[in-house]
């Protein structure tokens, strides 16, 4: 059986936006960094797309921003999340540590059919070269989408929707 992927990045936060060189960023609320308000159109429109399809497993960072993320999901689409360690950010730690949390949660998720993900760029990035190219290099870590934008994985093929 062949797993089909839908992942999203969480809402944006002020680092997301703001990361022009001068302005905000996460700094020490890398983990504790709130939605904005002003962002969350794009998750209720995603909330409603996923709503048609049947999720066996759907998973979240234990990240303050997917936590928001997943309820804003759960209240549209009624979706439960489960908070899964291995999706957590890429933060302070080496770039094995990410791709072995990346590689146990790709073999993970292979037993169900459908699964939906909410987590960090990173992440995304890591799920999407594992699938596509059965490899995740340090270079590949910044190869993920805008906040807004679902990721569907199908047999081996990619497909972004946007809904900014």
């Amino acid at each position: 059986m062949s797993t089909n992927l839908f992942l999203l990045r969480h809402a944006e936060t002020f680092a997301t936006i703001n990361s022009e060189p001068g302005k905000e960023k996460y700094h020490d609320k890398v983990l504790t960094a709130d939605i904005l308000k002003s962002t969350v159109t794009p998750i209720i429109e995603i909330s409603k797309y996923l709503k048609k399809i049947d999720t066996e497993k759907n998973l979240t960072s234990p990240v303050k921003r997917c936590r928001q993320t997943v309820e804003i999901i759960t209240k549209h689409s009624a979706k439960k999340f489960e908070i899964d360690e291995d999706l957590r950010e890429y933060y302070m730690e080496n770039f094995e540590s990410l791709k072995n949390r990346v590689e146990n949660l790709v073999k993970k998720t292979n037993k169900y059919k459908n699964v939906l993900i909410c987590t960090h760029g990173a992440v995304i990035a890591g799920i999407k070269h594992l699938i596509l190219e059965n490899d995740f290099k340090f270079e590949d870590i910044h190869d993920y989408p805008k906040p807004g934008v679902l990721i569907i994985i199908k047999d081996k093929k990619i497909e972004e929707k946007d809904f900014n």
